[in-house]
């Protein structure tokens, strides 16, 4: 029966027939594609290892410490005095030597400058004193040399008066014989005639030789005052020439002060000048110009950046007087970078005495080829004392220890599969030292012991330092 109707069918109606048998076809081997296909594999997402800093048994404990990161070579050239930005010499990405001006400040916006003006003055008074210098010295001289020629000029009066000296005592001696004889004269007519009348023109005579020998003798006490060296005239003649002499050499004192003065002043005026000139202070490339033409700036205005030729990395480490002391110079520290990566570093100096207030300072030098940023914080692990890898009880710091009612245990970083992987182990105790605690049984050599407390037994880790 239903055979003779799907004939009947396919008689009267053949193309709906055929687009019917087409689709039951279409139909079939979607099916059996579906059917065919092979069970989906079950994906099951590895978990991701999670990053912990490890203690390994026998090497020297490690504590972290934030250091700062002070790069030079990334320089801010700032306005040293206030003014206008007249011209503007580098733009960005041009390079610069040490030295080279970068812009020019002048006082107003008619580009007149006052450090110039007063280095034009300073200038101005040195030419003139190393015009005048050579003059001035010999004046200096030729009144040095007259007041020597005053002084052998007043040897010789001295040497003349001396002659007059004897000259006037032979004269005084001649007078006296005079007068001798005029006195015997006299006796002798007063003798014969008290009234003779040529008694009185003798007495007259006397009295003119007398005069004469008195003038003389006064004469011989002045030539024999002012020839003495003894006397104050020598003496007031010597104190003017060494009161001369003396201003002479204060004069030549200041001369020579007067030329070191100004050439300072000339020196100072160039100092000033030169900060309205910013300029380099090493060769490199301007990274970035912060003013412009006719911008007003004032003393610490950025003016540009310049990155130097010549870089150097330094990291430095606080810490306390304790911390200083113990840090263990055999064994490298540790610079974990921002990555996770562990760069070994040692430590270039650590002060004796405190830097910063009651700080001591550990100074790093790495490699300058490390990506590391100015101001930047990262941290640092530092060896504390000496390696412990003869020492049959090892120190382990003692928060990586966990502890029960019952027992103590920590947790380890085991090698599995080119991964590590937590497992813990039961360990005695001993004593406590600071941060470190004594481990007298449970642990062995290279042991390496899992410092972070965020992990569980089975965790998945990989070691962020060893």
């Amino acid at each position: 029966m239903i055979k003779q109707r799907l004939l009947k069918f396919v008689t009267v109606s053949p193309a709906r027939s055929f687009y019917l048998l087409l689709g039951a076809i279409v139909l079939l081997i979607i099916l059996g594609n579906w059917l065919r296909r092979p069970a989906a594999e079950l994906q099951v997402k590895r978990p991701e290892s999670k990053p912990v800093a490890v203690f390994s048994i026998g090497e020297a404990p490690k504590i972290r410490l934030q250091a700062k990161v002070e790069k030079s070579g990334v320089i801010k050239i700032v306005a040293l005095t206030g003014g206008i930005v007249n011209q503007v010499y580098k733009l960005e990405g041009q390079p610069v030597y040490q030295g080279e001006t970068i812009a020019y400040l002048t006082s107003n916006y008619n580009g007149a400058s006052a450090p110039g003006v007063g280095r034009q003055i300073a200038q101005t008074n040195y030419n003139f004193v190393q015009e005048t210098y050579d003059t001035q010295k010999e004046l200096i001289a030729k009144n040095r040399e007259i007041i020597q020629k005053g002084d052998d000029q007043g040897e010789v009066l001295r040497g003349i008066n001396a002659k007059s000296i004897e000259e006037t005592k032979s004269l005084i001696v001649l007078n006296e014989e005079i007068i001798n004889t005029l006195d015997t004269q006299i006796n002798e007519l007063w003798a014969v005639d008290p009234e003779d009348p040529s008694i009185l023109g003798i007495k007259q005579s006397k009295v003119s030789f007398l005069s004469g020998l008195n003038q003389a003798r006064a004469s011989l006490r002045s030539l024999e005052y002012q020839t003495n060296n003894e006397n104050e005239p020598a003496e007031l003649a010597a104190l003017q020439e060494e009161v001369a002499l003396k201003q002479l050499e204060i004069q030549e004192k200041s001369l020579e002060l007067n030329k070191e003065v100004s050439r300072l002043n000339l020196y100072l005026a160039q100092i000033q000048e030169s900060l309205s000139y910013p300029s380099a202070p090493c060769s490199g490339v301007v990274e970035r110009l912060y003013v412009q033409p006719g911008q007003f700036v004032t003393p610490g205005t950025p003016i540009a950046s310049l990155k130097a030729e010549k870089t150097s990395l330094k990291l430095l480490v606080l810490v306390s007087q304790g911390i200083a002391e113990k840090v263990s110079l055999v064994e490298p520290s540790k610079l974990i970078l921002e990555d996770g990566q562990a760069v070994e570093i040692r430590p270039t100096y650590i002060s004796t005495e405190p830097t910063d207030g009651g700080l001591f300072s550990i100074v790093y030098y790495p490699q300058e080829s490390l990506p590391l940023k100015n101001s930047q914080y990262l941290t640092v692990a530092v060896p504390m004392g000496q390696n412990d890898a003869l020492s049959s009880v090892p120190f382990i710091p003692i928060d990586a220890v966990y502890q029960t009612n019952e027992q103590s245990y920590v947790y380890l970083a085991k090698e599995k599969s080119q991964s590590y992987q937590v497992r813990s182990r039961r360990v005695t105790l001993g004593e406590v030292y600071g941060g470190f605690v004594e481990v007298k049984s449970g642990l062995y050599s290279a042991d390496k012991i899992v410092l972070d407390r965020n992990v569980l037994e089975g965790d998945r880790i990989k070691l962020s330092f060893e």
